[in-house]
């Protein structure tokens, strides 16, 4: 996946934006709102969604597929879902947990990952609602 490069994370291997990126999100077509990822130091947006799409910037860093192998066709479904995940710890009301994993699903479909349906069903799990906060 261009434009992302690995980096060391407090909690093991991370994967940091070296490029902004944007995505048109197709499930999320229905969606009005904005919320944002801000970067806790200094309030920089390192992450943007504004109706379906999601902008991600620069210096935006996410932990992959966490509990899961990081395949190269997964990456980025699991960099959209991250994002979107983090959005929603941080308070975002415009969307749910269940766009989320359908973002995830769609971008994974997108990039022709096999094994999607298994991921999508993983992150759909009560164990994964507690893993992820929320």
């Amino acid at each position: 996946m261009d434009g992302i490069k690995p980096i060391k994370g407090k909690n093991g291997n991370c994967w940091e934006r070296t490029k902004d990126v944007t995505y048109q999100l197709k499930t999320f077509r229905e969606h009005q709102g904005t919320a944002f990822i801000r970067r806790k130091t200094d309030g920089v947006v390192l992450a943007m969604l504004k109706d379906n799409v999601l902008h991600i910037f620069k210096g935006y860093a996410h932990n992959g597929c966490s509990m899961s192998p990081d395949f190269r066709r997964a990456r980025r479904g699991c960099e959209v879902h991250d994002a979107l995940v983090q959005m929603l710890q941080e308070g975002a009301e415009s969307f749910t947990l269940e766009m989320a994993n359908d973002a995830l699903l769609e971008m994974q479909k997108r990039d022709k990952f096999r094994l999607r349906k298994i991921y999508h069903w993983a992150v759909n799990t009560w164990f994964a609602r507690k893993f992820m906060k929320l």
